[in-house]
């Protein structure tokens, strides 16, 4: 098994299962991808896609579950690149902040200040609202997560801190009236 394969499957699979549309989103080509989906399914001794003749009907119960693991294998992929790109540079890249609307003004508007200061080439985009949202939106982005956050109905949402992007933020826990 290899990560060409994974993506041919995942390309059919957000292609309409039309394994020429793959192909060419994929720029290869179509018996390419067929040999290619053929040796992963002799190797998982599973067939991943139904066959109609020369159409495609369906995936598999098997076909969705090896979908849903490759796609997350290859945004793990590109996490991994991603922060060897940040450790290879760590002053350059982007740090996003995701925050209710008190914490955003009043705690990290001193600590973005200083943090543009000491890291000018590092892009800091400070996204606000309510814990909900901020769920929402770490669920949906293909980022990877930092901090955890806990709602006042005591729901949580685990977030590995191993993963945060910017490994040494340091943020104040002074008011905002309080002097520094």
């Amino acid at each position: 098994m290899n990560l060409q394969q994974l993506r041919y499957l995942c390309g059919i699979a957000d292609h309409e299962l039309n394994i020429s549309k793959a192909a060419e989103a994929l720029h290869t080509s179509q018996p390419g991808v067929t040999r290619q989906i053929r040796q992963l399914e002799e190797e998982l001794k599973a067939e991943l896609l139904v066959r109609g003749g020369n159409r495609i009907a369906a995936l598999t119960e098997a076909g969705s579950a090896v979908v849903e693991i490759a796609r997350r294998v290859l945004r793990d992929i590109e996490n991994i690149r991603s922060a060897g790109t940040e450790y290879a540079d760590a002053n350059k890249g982007t740090l996003s902040v995701a925050t209710t609307h008190v914490h955003a003004r009043y705690i990290l508007m001193p600590v973005a200040q200083r943090f543009r200061q000491r890291f000018p080439n590092v892009g800091l985009s400070i996204r606000q609202g309510n814990p909900d949202q901020i769920a929402q939106l770490v669920s949906t982005r293909r980022r990877r997560p930092g901090p955890c956050i806990r709602t006042d109905r005591g729901a949580s949402y685990a977030c590995p801190p191993s993963l945060l992007s910017v490994s040494s933020l340091r943020a104040s826990t002074k008011t905002p009236s309080a002097p520094e």
